[in-house]
């Protein structure tokens, strides 16, 4: 007898599941034949799986050298922004220069709301003081450092530092 046609193998290899039958007088040779069997068919199947195995982690260990590149690579350029941008980028205190534009441009609206402001209540003192008729001759003291008001309302001016004239004209 061969050895061939004592030995039967069934299975199915979607699940992997294989029966190996090996008839012989001698039972302790059957059970040898059918453990050296599985033991090619594992070492087999272990040595596609290493195969397999080594190839993804060489897969794996180039993806990782790609990403370490390019994380590299934008590190660099960042590095280099920041360096070209330094006076732009980045402040001592923490802010940003988004976060300056933004503080810039409220303190603008806020200048602007002032300047308004202000211009309306010269424009009023104007309006009070362009009423007092000119020709009454009068005398006023006027405590003030908008110089276009003083130059619109005054004919005759005189210039006091701490009570003392320092100019008129």
């Amino acid at each position: 007898d061969s050895v061939m046609s004592r030995l039967q193998l069934v299975g199915n290899p979607v699940n992997n599941l294989y029966v190996i039958t090996f008839r012989d007088s001698d039972r302790e040779h059957a059970r040898k034949v059918v453990q050296s069997l599985v033991t090619i068919f594992v070492e087999s199947s272990l040595g596609e799986k290493r195969e397999d195995t080594v190839n993804a982690v060489k897969f794996i260990d180039e993806q990782i050298k790609r990403y370490e590149a390019g994380l590299k690579s934008a590190e660099d350029r960042l590095k280099e922004f920041r360096l070209k941008y330094l006076g732009v980028a980045a402040q001592p205190g923490g802010t940003d220069y988004f976060g300056r534009l933004a503080k810039l441009s409220e303190d603008i609206a806020v200048a602007k709301r002032d300047l308004e402001a202000a211009t309306a209540r010269r424009d009023e003192l104007l309006q009070v003081l362009a009423a007092i008729p000119a020709h009454r001759n009068l005398g006023m003291l006027i405590v003030h450092h908008d110089m276009h008001l003083i130059m619109h309302l005054c004919h005759r001016l005189h210039v006091l530092n701490f009570g003392k004239t320092i100019g008129e004209g």
